[in-house]
């Protein structure tokens, strides 16, 4: 450090490292004792790229960064970038000296521009993920070679590169370590997944404070103690994320002005600014999030988890057991059937349609959709002006059939959708045959009932199309009117016609609701 002071012109790098220890005689024989070198570390990344004939920069960001997803690291420590935070010296007195511009440069031996998040995404990528070694590789790289210390109940040990801190319960893998004027220090949890990084831009930690490396196996402690899998992790705009062990639909999901949280029982990761690619799901679910625009977001066949967005949208989920997350409360919203299946959900953003969705995530409460109803052929109304009466039907040949043929019926065409699910009510159709007049009941007991009279004049046609007993959203209500001179019913799906004859006409009665129908 002194002739690093001393020149500072000049960028000190693996050979001044190596010259300092050429000729320097070994502290002991290979395997017999430990004696930690980063001189040795140099030797090895040098090395590595007459092997390779590659860089170390390069060898590290195609096999270990880039594949991590670690973006904002680099072996290269001159010159510095704006970003990088600045190093501090601890004098003797406890001063400190800002020692950022020492043209130090030398990575062989792990020192890295980096940040805590970049070091959690490489030990998830090693230890879970285990995307960069062979599992052959990582049990040799974690197998103890060495004891370093023994401490009551436990031991510290190295391997391959890799610290192991092995207690009754749980084994921490990691490393720490300094580089002229940081500290830092990055564990794994073996028994609960939990990974801790921690650094500081000083040499040495002042007297009467706690090292970096003792805050973090504190933390690790007591994540393990409280039964904690990990605490909040903040991702940015360029992160990925694979999550093994959830579908989409089974995290619970915040959405704020400091951006969009995913939760997991008590883990929590943040995203300033979250898109659908950057999360991924072992199991084949997705998380969608919509943007600003319309469009068409469709799920997978597992329980997958959409996200609300401002356009005019139309969300498919597929299979499976899927999820809406809104950021405002149910009262926020008006949802209705589309009449095809599907729901309608409006709010001050716009209007989406959501098809094969069971469940809406509000802010403040959980809504389950109950199974939309589909609707079924058009019912035609005709006009009999001999009997000044209605005809009803949904039958295809019918429709055909009086429009050919007239026999007194005029076409008034079309009046509404039947319903088209099941569990739905019949609309039974009844003749009197010495009038030539119809009458429609839902009751069965109504149809039985007149049916059972020998002189109502009534023979049974059977069902003449479907109908709800009640309205679950676009339902619309037809409404039966008795009139008591002619002794015949008139049914309509229009308030307005409904409230004109009982306005004009004041031998008509209202007997209420006959049935529920699609517009």
């Amino acid at each position: 450090m002194t002739d690093v002071v001393q020149n500072l012109s000049r960028v000190h790098g693996t050979q001044e490292a190596l010259a300092l220890v050429r000729g320097v005689a070994p502290t002991g024989k290979a395997g017999e004792a430990f004696h930690y070198s980063n001189t040795n570390f140099e030797l090895l990344g040098r090395i590595a790229e007459t092997v390779t004939g590659q860089t170390l920069e390069a060898l590290c960001q195609s096999r270990v960064f880039e594949p991590a997803g670690m973006r904002q690291t680099t072996t290269v420590g001159w010159p510095l970038t704006e970003n990088q935070s600045h190093g501090y010296l601890v004098t003797g007195d406890g001063t400190l000296f800002d020692a950022t511009g020492l043209p130090v440069d030398i990575g062989g031996d792990g020192g890295l521009i980096t940040t805590t998040a970049d070091m959690v995404r490489f030990l998830d990528a090693l230890f879970t993920q285990k995307i960069l070694l062979s599992e052959a590789d990582l049990a040799r790289m974690t197998q103890p070679l060495t004891t370093v210390n023994r401490f009551d109940g436990g031991s510290l040990t190295f391997g391959f590169g890799m610290s192991s801190i092995r207690t009754g319960t749980d084994v921490f893998h990691g490393f720490s370590g300094g580089e002229a004027t940081n500290l830092s220090a990055t564990h794994w949890s073996a028994a609960t997944g939990s990974i801790v990084s921690t650094m500081e831009n000083r040499d040495r930690v002042p007297e009467g404070k706690t090292a970096t490396y003792d805050l973090n196996l504190q933390e690790l402690a007591r994540l393990a103690q409280t039964g904690t899998v990990s605490g909040l992790t903040l991702l940015d705009a360029t992160d990925t994320l694979t999550i093994s062990d959830s579908s989409a639909a089974a995290l619970a999901l915040r959405m704020g002005t400091d951006g969009v949280t995913l939760v997991q029982g008590t883990s929590e990761i943040r995203f300033a600014a979250l898109h659908s690619d950057q999360v991924s799901f072992a199991d084949g679910s997705r998380l969608l999030i919509g943007t600003a625009s319309s469009e068409t977001l469709s799920g997978s066949a597992g329980n997958d988890r959409f996200v609300e967005s401002g356009g005019q949208d139309w969300l498919s989920g597929g299979a499976g057991q899927d999820h809406l997350s809104l950021a405002g409360a149910r009262a926020e919203y008006q949802l209705s059937q589309d009449g095809a299946g599907g729901w309608l959900l409006s709010s001050a953003a716009g209007t989406s349609r959501l098809t094969g969705i069971e469940t809406l995530d509000f802010a403040d409460q959980t809504y389950a959709l109950p199974s939309p109803a589909v609707s079924g052929p058009e019912v035609h109304r005709f006009y009999n002006k001999a009997v000044g009466t209605h005809f009803w039907t949904a039958s295809e040949s019918e429709i055909a059939a009086l429009k050919a043929k007239g026999g007194g019926f005029t076409y008034e065409g079309p009046v509404f959708h039947a319903a088209g699910t099941d569990g739905t009510l019949d609309v039974f159709r009844l003749f009197h045959a010495k009038s030539g007049r119809h009458f429609y009941t839902a009751s069965a007991d109504e149809r039985n009932a007149v049916l059972a009279n020998g002189k109502s004049g009534y023979r049974d046609e059977g069902v003449a199309f479907k109908a709800y007993s009640g309205d679950s959203g676009p339902q619309e209500a037809v409404h039966r009117l008795f009139h008591t001179k002619t002794g015949t019913h008139f049914y309509t799906d229009s308030l307005a016609e409904k409230d004109a004859l009982l306005l004009g006409q004041k031998d008509f009665t209202y007997e209420g609701i006959a049935f529920w129908v699609m517009s």
